[in-house]
């Protein structure tokens, strides 16, 4: 493959571009290439009449990128009627292994690089949004400076953490849900935390609540297997910029065991986690599991490239809504809109 590049870029200079190297990889069907690479395109026509500008998940991009961080959520086990501490973990390494080397705990919110721009500090702001819980001895805004985040992309083995400790105050509350934004001048990266406290009322299991998780009796007529395996291969790869299904179970607002679970039985017996989430999904919350809704997770995920490939539309929507939106429209893709 060097030798085809090197042959590529020696004899074709003016075609070895980032434009011509997308063009050429979705032509072959190898998205996933495109997505884990961050090869990011300006404005590409991929099909007749389909404009895709801003096409990948690079809407939180500087206008000069000084370096790229990692940034994930991790936590322990939280007790009912007691302090939870969830840590936020940054670094200049991807390696999740290495990251929770450092910090110990489930993994809640998977790694997602972020760009720093220059001379761009980060604030890091958490929101409860459930009544039955406060921060304990936690400020709610922290600010790291330009030169602290400049520290961690030179030395990888370093990792900033920060961690928060949550109150909880009402026992018999057990939805938990905040958010955690790392703000960069204008533009925000947003961590979705989500606790099921009943998994954890139980001491039963020492500890280890078990997720467990359903299969619908008869699957979605509006999800046709054509379009659900498509839809599964485009979100199961691990990609850097971390809009794959793991954000997805932020996005639903599951428990984070259920990542550990889905991880785990996805590896132990093969199948793909995208359709063990969607079963899950579908199963618990069936009147939730609507076109509509994972139009709107989808859309949050800025994973419009699965829209269109899978042919998703709103069912209020009589244009393409990806060209066409309005501000009611747009209203809807708020997190504190979706029913679930």
């Amino acid at each position: 493959m060097e030798v085809l590049l090197w042959e590529w870029e020696e004899t074709r200079a003016e075609f070895f571009n980032c434009e011509s190297m997308c063009k050429f990889l979705d032509e072959i069907g190898r998205r996933d290439v495109i997505l884990y690479c961050q090869l990011i395109p300006q404005r590409i026509h991929f099909k007749p009449g389909v404009e895709y500008s801003q096409y990948w998940r690079n809407v939180a991009e500087p206008e000069e990128v000084a370096f790229r961080l990692h940034m994930a959520v991790f936590a322990d086990n939280p007790s009912v009627g007691g302090l939870w501490s969830v840590m936020i973990a940054i670094s200049g390494n991807k390696d999740i292994k290495m990251l929770n080397k450092v910090v110990k705990g489930y993994v809640v919110c998977p790694v997602r690089s972020i760009a720093i721009g220059q001379g761009e500090d980060m604030n890091l702001t958490i929101n409860i949004k459930s009544q039955g819980w406060s921060l304990k001895g936690t400020p709610r805004t922290v600010v790291l400076p330009h030169a602290q985040l400049q520290i961690l992309t030179d030395n990888q083995d370093f990792v900033c953490h920060k961690e928060v400790t949550i109150l909880h105050e009402e026992s018999n509350k057990y939805q938990f849900q905040a958010q955690i934004v790392a703000s960069l001048g204008e533009r925000e990266v947003k961590f979705s935390v989500h606790g099921d406290f009943k998994l954890y009322e139980d001491n039963s299991t020492n500890g280890e609540p078990i997720y467990e998780l359903h299969s619908p009796k008869a699957k979605s007529k509006w999800l046709p297997v054509s379009k659900r395996l498509k839809l599964c291969q485009m979100l199961d790869w691990n990609i850097p910029l971390g809009n794959n299904w793991k954000m997805m179970v932020e996005k639903i607002g599951l428990d984070f065991q259920a990542l550990k679970q889905i991880e785990e039985v996805s590896y132990k017996e093969g199948r793909s986690p995208t359709e063990l989430l969607l079963q899950d999904w579908e199963a618990r919350q069936p009147t939730h599991f609507t076109q509509d809704n994972l139009y709107r997770v989808l859309d949050q995920l800025e994973r419009k490239d699965v829209i269109m490939d899978c042919g998703l539309r709103l069912s209020s929507s009589l244009d393409n809504p990806l060209t066409n939106s309005s501000p009611a429209f747009n209203a809807t893709l708020r997190p504190d809109s979706l029913p679930f």
